[in-house]
């Protein structure tokens, strides 16, 4: 419910407050007072319209209130959006203010998009001005109008949700035959893997045996390096060995000089004793075991680097090769069950199909009884409205009477209205063969008849009395009571039987200054009011006769009442 509107330097409104409440509330005027830029302002502060040359001032603002109470729709949107207040979650505040040639967004003070303002607009607010009826010429929204009407929500639920686990089963199908159509190819691949994968053994526990081994071997491969060295040195040609068996060779040639040779060469021959052991000794320990350690130390060697070239290979660490083997078996064994899969798949699908035509046929019976209903009200309310040949019709039509549409989450079938006005004449699209005036008066019809049922968002009417009179001004004034009576309606008239309807009367005034013109809106008393409406039924010259109608019209509201 809009409970507030406050306009600042928009067109010819400097400063303007509004408060408004729930039940029929009428704006009236002379013409050209301002009326129309009431409705201007909460088009362009709900994002529907660009603004127009001139009507935005400098520092141009426009802030709408709503309550929420009865709007939960609305409330969960803004919930989503974390734009709900917490200290006052019944409350919705939307602004828009333009400065410096930017317009600023704002939800309860959250920065938001135009489209933001624009989708919740939707939710919380509906303005049928002159020739815009634009829902009731989208056949989408008249089903969605029959099922408010029928209180179909429950029914709607368990349909959507019914629709959407058989698509949801429709489409794992259609993936299983995709993945099923590549398999083989697939299937292949995976056995070549699995049995690269197997060859090798890949258990984490022997990776590390085989790492373990490899720093043993380099360590013993690098003593061997030394002592093969060693040996050289000692051993080989030119070794410590032949060198002094040559420094011995060269002493004994000094054999005359007892006193210094024969100590000299008594220690080289315990030295070269005892080095040609250590020679023996390090060319026995090389033959002995350099040949084994060398196969053990190549045969890890050529095991790790098959590892580590696999695990290159699958982009995997060397420790990770178990575990994407083990994947890989999963993988091969759900190929192997595909088509196992494929054939559940198929049954949820004929279960999940049958429980979906179930409720579908539950819900088109009741559609079909309640369009029914839906006729012989509205056609009630027409005949009221002075549309005393008017037949309306509403059609449900079977959607696979269309190839391009299928069964879906709301149904399966469409709905749409049908008119004729003349007598003799078969009902037509209604979205083909109304005018504006029928459109306006088949509107008020409808929302007055599921305003009944649901709750609805504020409407506001922009002269829905064009073209009227008479008995036919008094039944759309009762129409737009009974439908204040279910949902706040705000309506811009110039008729004096809708004004005196009203449970609040606002009078737009214009007033011209020397430089300005400036646009007040005032609520009226009881005593205003009927001067209003004299106004309204006789121009400016009021008397006694238009002033005693006046008060009739207003002491035949609360006497109807």
């Amino acid at each position: 419910m809009l409970i507030g509107l406050e306009i600042k330097n928009f067109a010819i409104i400097g400063d303007l407050k509004i408060e408004l409440s729930s039940g029929l509330t009428c704006i009236t005027g002379e013409t050209g007072a301002g009326k129309s830029l009431i409705l201007d302002s909460l088009e362009l502060v709900l994002a529907r319209r660009k603004a127009r040359v001139g009507e935005l001032r400098s520092q141009c603002e426009l802030v709408a209130v709503f309550d929420l109470i009865n709007l939960s729709e609305a409330r969960s949107w803004l919930e989503d959006r974390g734009m709900l207040d917490k200290d006052d979650s019944v409350r919705a505040i939307v602004r828009r203010y333009w400065h410096s040639d930017r317009v600023y967004n704002s939800i309860n003070g959250h920065t938001c998009t135009q489209g933001n303002i624009r989708e919740l607009g939707w939710l919380l607010l509906q303005i049928y001005g002159q020739h815009q009826y634009y829902q009731l010429t989208d056949i989408k929204q008249h089903l969605r109008w029959l099922d408010s009407f029928a209180g179909h929500e429950q029914q709607l639920q368990q349909v959507h949700a019914c629709y959407l686990e058989w698509q949801g089963l429709q489409t794992q199908k259609t993936c299983l035959l995709e993945r099923q159509q590549s398999s083989l190819a697939e299937m292949d691949f995976l056995d070549f893997k699995l049995q690269e994968l197997s060859s090798v053994n890949i258990s984490k526990e022997y990776i590390s045996e085989l790492q373990q081994r490899q720093r043993t071997g380099a360590y013993h491969e690098q003593l061997m390096q030394i002592l093969g060295d060693v040996d050289q040195l000692l051993g080989g040609e030119r070794g410590l060995v032949d060198q002094l068996a040559k420094i011995k060779s060269e002493l004994c040639k000094w054999h005359h000089e007892p006193n210094v040779c024969a100590d000299v060469l008594e220690l080289l021959d315990l030295a070269s004793i005892q080095i040609d052991e250590a020679a023996q000794r390090i060319s026995g320990s090389l033959r002995d075991e350099s040949q084994q350690d060398w196969e053990i130390y190549k045969r890890t060697e050529d095991e790790l680097a098959e590892i580590y070239g696999l695990a290159r290979k699958y982009r995997v660490d060397p420790e990770q090769l178990m575990e994407y083997r083990s994947r890989l078996e999963r993988e091969k064994l759900e190929l192997e069950q595909l088509q196992q899969s494929i054939s559940e798949l198929d049954r949820k699908i004929v279960d999940a199909r049958k429980r979906y035509d179930v409720l579908a046929a539950l819900l088109s019976k009741s559609r079909a009884k309640h369009a029914r209903l839906l006729d012989v009200q509205v056609n009630r309310y027409l005949r009221r409205l002075g549309m005393k040949q008017a037949v309306f019709t509403t059609k449900l039509l079977d959607i696979d009477a269309d190839n391009n549409d299928n069964p879906g989450s709301w149904g399966v079938e469409k709905a749409e209205f049908y008119l004729t006005v003349n007598a003799g004449s078969d009902p037509q699209p209604l979205r083909l063969v109304a005018s504006g005036g029928e459109l306006s008066r088949v509107n008020l019809v409808l929302q007055t008849v599921i305003g009944f049922r649901v709750s609805l968002p504020t409407m506001i009417f922009d002269e829905v009395d064009s073209g009227i009179g008479g008995v036919a001004a008094e039944s759309v004034a009762e129409l737009l009571h009974e439908l204040g009576r279910s949902a706040q309606v705000v309506c811009v008239t110039h008729l004096a039987q809708i004004a005196a309807r009203g449970d609040w009367h606002f009078c737009v005034s214009k007033q011209q200054g020397v430089n300005s013109t400036s646009v007040f809106v005032r609520l009226l008393s009881q005593e205003e009011r009927v001067s209003e409406i004299a106004r309204m039924l006789s121009g400016s010259k009021l008397t006694e006769l238009t002033i005693a109608h006046a008060s009739e019209l207003l002491d035949s509201k609360y006497t109807s009442s």
